[in-house]
């Protein structure tokens, strides 16, 4: 089976062929402006995301402003420079609170793969925020199958990374949870590496290796 991390490889050689021709044409000085353009304007929509109170009202202006920064985002992707780049690793993380999974993934995957770090005002790596965030979705969620593609990927995108227990703990048990009602076997290793990490799902652990699958 492909991987969602493999099928945006193959995507973005294919359907991004313009930019790429692109980003190898800016001369670096034409580059640097646009990153200070850009952000300059990170800040000020982080700003203008700050003062929104609603959380979901927050998220939906995220969605919106990531078409802003396409362009932007595709260039530098293809321009060779690994580099952290604080607007790329922003817009992974508003994706992801967006509920814009493909895109979130196909940032991660260029971040997490040069080492780029989270923004100065994070305490946790962007692996940690990346997991941890989804995790929650999850477990917000009452589809919580829905996630199980996006889970597999980015644990796979992740996997290696230094990530503190506790939140490998999340994020393992929000993978059972994902796959408990599809793939009991697949949501029974995944509880016991959340128990492995400190996770308390002794319970649903006994029940799946009973064969005990209570369908809500």
């Amino acid at each position: 089976m492909v991987s969602l991390a493999q099928q945006h490889r193959e995507q973005h050689a294919t359907s991004h062929g313009t930019p790429a021709v692109a980003g190898t044409a800016c001369t670096s000085g034409t580059l640097d402006n646009h990153h200070r353009a850009m952000l300059a304007k990170l800040q000020a929509d982080v700003i203008r995301i700050r003062s929104i109170r609603s959380r979901e009202r927050r998220n939906d202006v995220k969605g919106g402003l990531l078409g802003e920064y396409a362009d932007y985002l595709s260039i530098v992707m293809n321009s060779g420079d690994t580099s952290t780049n604080t607007v790329l690793v922003q817009c992974c993380i508003w994706a992801l609170d967006a509920g814009n999974y493909g895109l979130c993934i196909k940032l991660a995957e260029h971040a997490i793969s040069n080492g780029m770090e989270s923004p100065d005002k994070f305490t946790r790596t962007l692996p940690e925020i990346l997991l941890e965030e989804l995790a929650s979705q999850v477990n917000h969620s009452d589809q919580p199958d829905h996630y199980t593609p996006y889970l597999l990927t980015l644990a796979e995108l992740t996997a290696g990374q230094d990530v503190t227990d506790e939140i490998k703990a999340k994020f393992f048990k929000a993978l059972g949870k994902a796959q408990y009602s599809h793939n009991p076997p697949a949501a029974l290793q995944a509880y016991r590496h959340a128990a492995h990490y400190g996770a308390k799902v002794q319970t649903i652990i006994r029940k799946l290796e009973q064969g005990v699958i209570d369908h809500e």
